[in-house]
């Protein structure tokens, strides 16, 4: 879809994007599509909810998806860390 012009960025009526939910399903072929065909993708893009993707991940539980976003995402600093969602939940209070 992408390669026939389908806007990479659009957002659903959560204000989720095709990472957030390719995330939350565990698409890693996908994820790694989008990280790396568009790479202006940033972990630091957040839902309605606050929530981003690698919160997502960490919500899931899923180990595997969290290290391929760290991977994929390049550095990863306080801000990234640090951030919480609209209900106060860091990334790692999500995978607790």
């Amino acid at each position: 879809l992408l390669e026939q012009g389908a806007d990479a960025h659009a957002r659903n009526a959560a204000d989720k994007t095709a990472l957030h939910i390719a995330v939350w399903k565990g698409h890693r072929d996908v994820v790694s599509y989008l990280c790396q065909e568009h790479a202006d993708w940033s972990m630091i893009i957040s839902d309605v909810y606050g929530r981003t993707t690698l919160m997502t991940a960490a919500m899931r539980g899923d180990v595997a998806m969290v290290r391929l976003l760290l991977e994929l995402g390049g550095k990863c600093d306080s801000e990234l860390i640090d951030r919480a969602d609209k209900s106060g939940l860091t990334a790692l209070k999500h995978a607790a």
